[in-house]
């Protein structure tokens, strides 16, 4: 009954159309017996509840189209008017007495207790709509900080008291943040030393740094420790044919200081450092010193090194 209702009051009823936003009404009226539904004059009724419903922003639509605000009005046990709210946030209810015939002041008093109950669903739903219920926000994880690796090749002139060789150094290195690490191997050979002795070292070794510190936009300095094992091998023949040989291991701490130039992934720079061993190493003849390697050797020379950024976790 009440769907008829409906549409036969739809052409004559003020324009209900709304965007989206607007909060929807029904009435049900399918609840009320013949006689009562006629004594109520249910299309008047109705009339009253859609022009007030329209001026409280509200669209009225079916009750088979399920509104926010669904209105019933049935008669109870009593035989008084039973008005019922029904929302998302719970229910209300409300009874006005009747006696028929109805006069226009039962009406009115039906359609303020209908207004009064919407009004008061309206306002729940309202305060869901605009102070939801916020949720704490979930913390990001921390971003995990690649790490770069890389390799580099040194090249320096090693001092060895009076006498001068050649360094050269290869390394596998990373780098998180500020820190760095390497792992490598370097070889020496001295040069302008007698003829009848032959020296070759070489050591294996790891060691950290703050690396890459920024003086500016593109320069950068390195300060490192390394740590390993050094091996001399020698090697002496003179004239006469006295042969002599000898291989020695040794820990070692070298100290290291580099100025390098970012190009991209490369670094080119130079480097200062110093080759600390356990124990010196003299080489002579009993009348002529051949080859002397103090503990401590200091060493200057060139260095190059490629990284391939967050290679590694």
């Amino acid at each position: 009954m009440s769907g008829v209702l409906f549409v036969a009051l739809a052409l004559s009823a003020p324009p209900t159309t709304s965007p989206p936003q607007r909060l929807t009404v029904s009435v049900d009226l399918a609840r009320l017996d013949r006689p009562r539904f006629d004594a109520l004059d249910a299309a008047k009724f109705y009339q009253s509840l859609v022009l007030r419903f329209v001026a409280e922003g509200l669209a009225v639509i079916d009750p088979t189209q399920g509104a926010d605000i669904a209105i019933a009005i049935a008669t109870d046990e009593s035989g008084a008017f039973a008005v019922t709210v029904e929302s998302v946030r719970g229910g209300r209810s409300a009874s006005v007495a009747m006696e028929l015939p109805l006069d226009e002041s039962t009406r009115l008093h039906l359609v303020h207790t209908t207004l009064v109950l919407a009004r008061e669903a309206l306002a729940d739903l309202c305060a869901v709509t605009e102070a939801p219920l916020t949720r704490e926000p979930t913390p990001s994880p921390p971003a995990v900080q690649k790490a770069d690796v890389g390799v580099s090749a040194h090249a320096a002139a090693l001092r060895s008291m009076d006498d001068w060789g050649v360094l050269s150094s290869v390394e596998v290195r990373a780098k998180r943040g500020r820190w760095s690490g390497v792992l490598g191997s370097s070889g020496h050979v001295p040069v302008g030393i007698s003829r009848h002795l032959q020296i070759r070292e070489w050591g294996a070794y790891v060691g950290a740094g703050a690396d890459d510190t920024v003086l500016a936009s593109w320069l950068a300095w390195r300060a490192e420790v390394l740590g390993g094992v050094w091996q001399q091998v020698s090697h002496y023949q003179n004239d006469a044919g006295v042969n002599a040989a000898d291989s020695r291991f040794d820990p070692f701490l070298s100290l290291r200081f580099s100025a390098l130039a970012t190009l991209g992934a490369w670094h080119l720079g130079v480097e200062l450092g110093a080759l600390g061993l356990l124990h010196d190493r003299v080489y002579r003849t009993s009348t002529t010193l051949l080859w002397h390697a103090p503990h401590i050797r200091p060493y200057f020379g060139a260095v190059v090194d490629y990284a391939w950024t967050g290679k590694s976790p």
